[in-house]
């Protein structure tokens, strides 16, 4: 399992594959979008039968740090997502709180 998510790290890195997005959503600084990866990258996506999956993450920021996703574009991985970043501080004070920001995720197996 180990070298599967060190693949997928490598493959996802390599591909560029998570972007900050500027929809309706802020475009948020690099460290956030690097933490934001660094938090769901062991996301299991075996049960999957598809080799790569992609979705929208769309979350903000408190005042007091933490991420809270508002919505993701993938119903099936929806609780799992939310799970994984609900109420993880992020390190960084480039922020504006409240503000609505959009990660674009592409998993690989």
């Amino acid at each position: 399992m180990k070298t599967l998510s060190s693949i997928l790290t490598a493959v996802v890195l390599l591909c560029g594959s998570l972007n900050l997005n500027a929809s309706d959503a802020e475009k948020g600084p690099n460290d956030i979008k690097e933490q934001v990866f660094e938090m769901i990258k062991d996301l299991d996506i075996n049960q999957s039968e598809l080799d790569e999956v992609s979705f929208l993450v769309d979350f903000m920021i408190t005042p007091e740090g933490e991420i809270v996703v508002l919505n993701t574009s993938d119903d099936k991985y929806d609780n799992r997502i939310k799970a994984t970043l609900n109420y993880k501080k992020v390190d960084t004070d480039d922020f504006i709180s409240n503000k609505p920001y959009q990660v674009k995720v592409k998993l690989v197996k």
